[in-house]
């Protein structure tokens, strides 16, 4: 849209009028700021990794971004809420999805949960770019998930673990 509105008003351009190359300077200034406003990045991945999803937030941070991501953390081996918390926290990140520009996975030694790898699915269905922390990446499944969809999509090499039940 914005690349429309500028093809316009680069067509029509200021003509002498001044009250006419006014708002032309004006409408022309705001589709350029609109133009450099910051990315939108959703950090997805597993609760368990604070320290790098900070790490990672600060990084793009200082690179101008907006950064979305995790509030709720997993202090440890148990987690602290309820399914009813946990549907909210995954409801709220598939949302974010939709407002990012792009998901940046944190996957700390290649790893990608189950929650992280149906985040990743919904960001291709919408053809977000995805990034990884790492090149390498390691799925851990529980014999359902199927990564054809995720290795054509991101050029991956994936190393299956199956999940301790």
């Amino acid at each position: 849209m914005l690349d429309k509105t500028f093809s316009y008003l680069t067509a029509v351009g200021p003509n002498g009028d001044k009250a006419h190359d006014k708002l032309w300077d004006e409408a022309n200034n705001e589709v350029r700021m609109l133009r450099g406003l910051p990315e939108i990045i959703l950090l997805v991945g597993s609760a368990r990794f604070q320290q790098a999803f900070s790490d990672c937030a600060y990084k793009h941070a200082l690179e101008g971004n907006i950064v979305l991501g995790k509030h709720v953390f997993k202090p440890g081996e148990d987690w602290p809420l309820g399914e009813r918390e946990k549907a909210v926290i995954h409801a709220v990140q598939f949302r974010m999805c939709e407002l990012a520009n792009r998901v940046h996975v944190v996957n700390v030694d290649g790893y990608i949960g189950q929650d992280t790898y149906n985040l990743i699915k919904h960001a291709m269905k919408l053809d977000l770019p995805i990034t990884f922390n790492e090149q390498r990446v390691r799925l851990l499944t529980n014999g359902v998930v199927t990564a054809h969809h995720f290795l054509q999509a991101t050029r991956r090499t994936v190393d299956f673990e199956l999940a301790a039940l």
